[in-house]
């Protein structure tokens, strides 16, 4: 969890970054932003803008002059509310550069939506997670099941009992083949 206690001292909107600047002043105003991203719930595009207000100032080796916790806080803090921030063969430092640095925003494939849930677990953002459900292979209203009315039980039928009785001459003449 980021440090609550972390002041503000003169950031307007953005860190002056001077040669008296240091890793300790740069790793608490990205406390300090993570505090301010998490408690204002920004998510999505307005956390993209903010997040590219907040450090275009930033080199890579500024990144780099920060506390590594504080940095990959901030990329989970990102990542989790739909920042894309690219996650394999480039320093966190790099990566989290580049998207401060970016044209265009960059927009979530599927195969890293997936790949982020399984690895780190749900977003914090309701638009992907809507984008998932409606691309979900199951229906998203489930069958109503009707119980089938209980069926009284089939009464037996009592059998005769063989009849000792010899047959009437009627009966067997009935029977006979005619000769």
């Amino acid at each position: 969890m980021p440090n609550t206690r972390t002041q503000r001292p003169n950031w307007a909107n953005e860190i002056t970054l001077t040669n008296k600047t240091t890793a300790e002043d740069i790793t608490n105003y990205i406390d300090f932003k993570i505090n301010e991203y998490t408690k204002y719930n920004f998510k999505d595009k307005s956390l993209w803008e903010l997040y590219q207000e907040d450090f275009n100032n930033f080199k890579v080796q500024t990144f780099k002059d920060a506390d590594r916790s504080a940095i990959k806080e901030l990329k989970q803090l990102l990542r989790r509310n739909g920042v894309w921030v690219f996650n394999k063969k480039e320093s966190v430092p790099q990566a989290l550069y580049d998207v401060a640095h970016e044209d265009d925003r960059t927009e979530w494939s599927d195969k890293e939506i997936k790949l982020f849930i399984n690895n780190e677990g749900p977003f914090n953002l309701y638009a992907i997670n809507y984008r998932l459900k409606l691309r979900s292979p199951t229906p998203s209203i489930s069958p109503t099941i009707t119980p089938r009315k209980p069926q009284p039980p089939v009464a037996s039928i009592p059998q005769q009992a063989p009849s000792t009785q010899a047959p009437s001459t009627q009966a067997l003449s009935a029977q006979a083949p005619p000769t």
